[in-house]
């Protein structure tokens, strides 16, 4: 499996390696690759580049908002791209796309 070091935003400093599975998302005409990875019973989405975080993967039970502990891999993959899905809709592909770019220029070792 790769690794990449998360960003801890409030020293700027690198913690331990962290190991993920590779996400590949298209938002606008953009491809990136992301980091799906756990963090104790969560799944998150990060970037591997500028190691920050993007979202934790959550999902639904009868309508009620729930975190997947037991989630396997498959599913935290389409939650994944479903998150991300709702995050360019939510902002725009452009201003997500930028947001981004502007974390990797600012945070890359």
């Amino acid at each position: 499996m790769k690794t990449f070091l998360m960003l801890d935003r409030l020293t700027g400093a690198r913690t331990v390696p962290l190991e993920y599975r590779p996400l590949k998302v298209t938002v606008g005409d953009q491809t990136h690759e992301l980091a799906l990875h756990r963090s104790g019973s969560h799944w998150l989405i990060s970037d591997p580049i500028s190691g920050g975080g993007i979202a934790k993967i959550g999902m639904t039970y009868k309508g009620m908002s729930c975190w997947a502990e037991k989630m396997g891999v498959r599913e935290a993959t389409v939650e994944a791209r479903s998150t991300i899905a709702q995050l360019a809709h939510r902002y725009g592909a452009a201003e997500w796309n930028a947001r981004l770019a502007a974390a990797r220029a600012r945070y890359a070792p």
